[in-house]
Parts: C-alpha cells; sequence; structure tokens
C-alpha cells in the first residue's frame, strides 16, 4: 500500500507492507525510489515503510461537488 502526499514541492511517501520480506525488499531499494522522485524537481521527504496496512481514514470535502438542492 502506498500513501503519496503533495503539498507544494513537499512530497511524502509512506509504504506499508504485510510481509516483512517486502518490508525488508523496500527498506533495501529505498534509496533509488527517493533519487528517483527526487528527480521530479520535488523536496522528497525519507520514505516511510511500515509492516502491516494502513490505518482506515475517512477524507471530508471542503466543498459541495452537488447541489443537493437543486
Amino acid at each position: 500500500y502506498f500513501e503519496i502526499n503533495l503539498r507544494g514541492r513537499q512530497l511524502r511517501t509512506q509504504v506499508w507492507a504485510e510481509h516483512p520480506a517486502t518490508v525488508d525488499l523496500v527498506e533495501a531499494t529505498r534509496g533509488r525510489l527517493e533519487k528517483a522522485l527526487s528527480q521530479l524537481d520535488l523536496d522528497v521527504t525519507p520514505v516511510e515503510c511500515r509492516e502491516g496496512q494502513p490505518p482506515a481514514r475517512v477524507t471530508r470535502l471542503t466543498q459541495q461537488l452537488v447541489d443537493e438542492h437543486a
């Protein structure tokens, strides 16, 4: 699972892996991923890798996309 957040020019990437071997693989190749992302002319924070699944998140809309009163 990947969560990628871009705010302005700052890029934050989190990776969740269900198996320890996958976590090890991501950790071993993290430097290459960070280098490739930084070549996009972004400020890349260190990639975080965790074992398991990401927590469920609720998305909030700050604007209504549909006029419910129409």
